[in-house]
């Protein structure tokens, strides 16, 4: 009966061991070159909703396109016109990177593809659509930029009553059914430095299939 108890005993032992085993375990992750314990699932920022296709978010701005100075400050989806159907110009991807040059200017660059190809006509239209609020300011079209297959580019100021001071520059250009526009904005916003970043933006569209 010794035996038996004494089997009974390292079973029980045996199977606390194991079952302690197969509980759900740890993973270790590097945060910073430092080895910390995370458990459960961590969270994603920026995931794709299940109607928005990932190849979109390929033609953005990262970090290494930057110029020194410049960092990314906020990127995320745009939201689609999920009633995007016959002959109408409508957007079903896009996304959006701010980026802050650290010289007192902003650049805001969307990144769309629309149901169709780009024109002259169609990129006013994508303008006017995607800042409704600007329709007030003081706007005046400047020669083209020559960027990407159709390019236009406006300088706005905004009204005093709005934002004192406030003035900026919408860069709009494409290839294909790829839309972007590069909005510019500061108290003295850096022109130059915005089209250096459209033009690299650019680049990245010249053989970009949708």
């Amino acid at each position: 009966m010794k035996w038996v108890s004494l089997f009974v005993f390292l079973s029980l032992v045996c199977m606390m061991f194991f079952s302690g085993c197969t509980s759900p375990s740890t993973n270790q992750v590097k945060i910073n070159g430092i080895n910390e314990t995370q458990t459960r699932v961590v969270s994603t920022p920026n995931v794709p909703a299940a109607n928005e296709s990932v190849s979109v978010v390929t033609l953005a701005l990262f970090p290494q396109d930057l110029p020194k100075g410049s960092s990314i400050t906020h990127n995320d989806w745009l939201n689609p016109d999920l009633n995007c159907t016959g002959d109408t110009l409508c957007m079903k991807e896009g996304y959006s990177v701010t980026v802050d040059n650290g010289k007192n200017t902003t650049v805001e660059q969307n990144v769309m593809i629309y149901s169709k190809p780009v024109t002259n006509g169609t990129l006013e239209q994508v303008l006017n659509e995607g800042y409704p609020e600007y329709s007030t300011y003081i706007i005046n079209e400047l020669p083209t930029p020559g960027i990407g297959e159709v390019s236009r580019i406006w300088k706005y100021i905004a009204p005093n009553d709005i934002a004192p001071g406030l003035q900026g520059y919408f860069i709009v250009f494409g290839k294909g059914n790829v839309y972007e526009i590069f909005h510019i904005s500061g108290k003295n916003p850096d022109l130059v430095a915005g089209k250096e970043l459209a033009s690299a933006a650019a680049q990245k569209i010249k053989g970009f299939q949708t």
